[in-house]
């Protein structure tokens, strides 16, 4: 459905309040008090331009909130110009970031058999120093198909035993080349790990696997090589700069 500006301004204002619901540390409720303000923002009748000048006010409001209450914030206008923005980052092996600007989600996913696994979700936001607040001293365990989750991973959780099964049921499957290349690059990792290389080749391709999500199928210095991204070509640059 076509959105006027208005309307687009609205959708993401909406769609951030979605994100944070039940799950704070993507985005804090006080993040969210913050893009609310900005409903009723002038904007330009286009509504692309109207989305990126929300966008933009977006990070620099949260920012300025965030340094209000002392909380240890970056430069978020720099670190946009200077970093590729990815929507969620991957360290290898098994841990996910999901940022918007002072608060962010970490899954940590550890195997438990072939077929099952431990699926960590933290809310994680910036605090002032010295603020006072209540640690959680023992996480709460629950099954794949709780309604307790919220919507978001309830969502995403009501899939996993049907992608298992057809997993099972394929002999091979052809990923994007561009977008899907953390399976690959992963599993060529875990492959060098199995086959007992040396840490000289097994450290490089780390830098090289943790990045984006949606990174595209990359050279890490051993294994199948064909159809991979080099490295050092301008297509990687932004996912090698850990490793520079």
């Amino acid at each position: 459905m076509d959105l006027d500006a208005r309307g687009a301004v609205e959708s993401m204002v909406e769609f951030y309040d979605k994100c944070g619901e039940g799950m704070d540390g993507m985005v804090h409720e006080r993040e969210r008090k913050v893009i609310r303000k900005l409903r009723d923002m002038d904007v330009p009748e286009d509504p692309a331009a109207a989305v990126g000048q929300f966008m933009e006010r977006t990070f620099q409001d949260v920012e300025a909130d965030a340094r209000e209450r002392g909380a240890p914030i970056f430069e978020v206008a720099r670190v946009f110009q200077e970093e590729k923005f990815k929507a969620v980052d991957f360290i290898f092996p098994h841990f996910f970031l999901l940022p918007l600007v002072s608060a962010m989600s970490s899954y940590r996913i550890r195997p438990l058999t072939p077929e099952t696994c431990l699926f960590e979700i933290w809310s994680l936001v910036l605090r002032p120093e010295g603020e006072e607040y209540d640690t959680p001293t023992e996480p709460t365990i629950l099954p794949y198909d709780s309604q307790d989750f919220p919507e978001i991973p309830r969502q995403d959780y009501s899939n996993l035993p049907i992608q298992q099964l057809g997993l099972h049921n394929l002999d091979e499957f052809r990923l994007a080349k561009d977008v899907e290349g953390t399976i690959s690059n992963y599993q060529r990792l875990i492959d060098g790990y199995l086959a007992g290389l040396d840490k000289d080749l097994l450290i490089p391709a780390h830098h090289v696997v943790n990045s984006g999500y949606d990174s595209p199928i990359m050279d890490i210095g051993f294994g199948p090589t064909k159809g991979c991204v080099p490295p050092d070509s301008e297509h990687a640059a932004n996912y090698m700069q850990a490793a520079e």
